[in-house]
């Protein structure tokens, strides 16, 4: 925000700009409402509260929130709060009520029963809404061309929700009884969401603070080739970092087959019950508030779902929380490399023992 503006995609919008999405208290929500839960809809509703507060946005109900999320996050097909066609009737009523105030001029044409107004070319509340009206109230925030110049990313997490639209259409021609898969409307709950393409693929969670001695820069020679390798020095040959690093090892008693584990560090990439149930291990830095959003309110509750581990150097004092914290502590040289890969060969036992003593990581997944 800048000011009373929005910056999307370089353009600015006032902030009190209202929308097509009406409260149970009969008010139009405005922009900045939005734009704020969007940005914020993992807090909790005292933490939104405060945050709302402190930048001067207008709060949402819980209830409106909740259905506002699923429709503007493609959950739900539609929202009980959008009223476009009301939203549009309110709006040339409103212009009509201020062009009176201004005293605008009209002429009216009996020959084809419309009116013209210097002040607006909104059609009147009496007649019907043609393309070119809908698009001349329109402001364009991205075309074909400025989406073609857009930075690079990934693409990793759209081609994942097509593979599994796919699999749906497919079990739902399998059963043609059933209703389309496809088909928003019918899709199945959270509860009853099959499976994605990576759902039997286990996940280990690393801080993303490059203080920490294990990231993603340098995961893979860590987990993978079992060798520590200073994260900063990794990230000195590649500055840019991965969302996700996929590693291979030997499957847990068959050394003829092969698995994957996926390491992220940004817990966000978790969004169903199911993403946090496919992760296996999690690395603390010793800062409670690491785990502030995750899905178990206390840092016991976490270390009974997820296996958890802190890795530090053999000489230097743990951390209070470390110290009080039932987790796995792994200890390294500074120098010595050759017993790096003892301490990662632990790892990959206590993982995988971890994985085998709960029945439902244990049923899903590939380990």
């Amino acid at each position: 925000m800048e000011g009373d503006f929005l910056v999307i995609s370089g353009q600015k919008f006032p902030r009190k700009t209202k929308t097509p999405y009406k409260s149970k208290k009969d008010a139009w929500l405005e922009l900045d409402q939005i734009w704020f839960l969007l940005a914020n809809q993992n807090l909790n509703l005292g933490a939104y509260t405060l945050e709302a507060q402190k930048t001067g946005v207008q709060t949402i109900s819980l209830p409106e929130r909740k259905a506002l999320i699923s429709y503007m996050t493609g959950e739900a097909a539609t929202s009980p709060l959008l009223d476009v066609a009301m939203f549009a009737l309110s709006n040339v009523e409103q212009k009509d009520a201020d062009s009176e105030q201004r005293g605008t001029k009209r002429s009216f044409d009996d020959s084809t029963a419309s009116f013209s107004s210097s002040e607006s070319k909104l059609p009147s509340a009496s007649s019907e809404w043609t393309v070119d009206d809908i698009v001349a109230q329109e402001s364009t925030v991205t075309s074909r061309l400025s989406l073609l110049q857009t930075k690079q990313g990934s693409f990793a997490e759209l081609l994942a929700n097509y593979d599994r639209i796919q699999k749906d259409d497919l079990k739902a021609a399998a059963h043609p009884g059933s209703k389309k898969s496809g088909d928003k409307r019918h899709r199945p709950d959270e509860k009853h969401r099959p499976p994605s393409k990576d759902g039997a693929i286990p996940i280990i969670i690393v801080p993303a603070a490059l203080s920490s001695l294990l990231t993603l820069h340098n995961a893979t020679e860590f987990f993978e080739k079992g060798v520590f390798v200073p994260s900063r020095d990794k990230q000195a040959q590649n500055p840019k970092k991965p969302d996700v690093v996929k590693i291979s090892r030997f499957q847990r008693g068959d050394k003829s087959k092969s698995c994957v584990y996926h390491i992220i560090d940004n817990i966000a990439m978790l969004r169903h019950r199911e993403d946090w149930e496919r992760v296996v291990a999690v690395f603390a830095t010793g800062a409670k508030w690491q785990f502030e959003k995750y899905p178990w309110k206390t840092p016991a509750q976490i270390f009974d779902n997820i296996c958890a581990f802190h890795v530090h150097f053999d000489d230097e004092p743990l951390n209070e929380n470390i110290k009080e914290w039932k987790i796995n502590k792994l200890s390294i040289s500074k120098n010595k490399r050759y017993q790096d890969r003892s301490v990662v060969m632990d790892f990959w036992q206590l993982v995988t023992d971890f994985i085998a003593s709960h029945p439902v990581k244990k049923k899903r997944l590939i380990f």
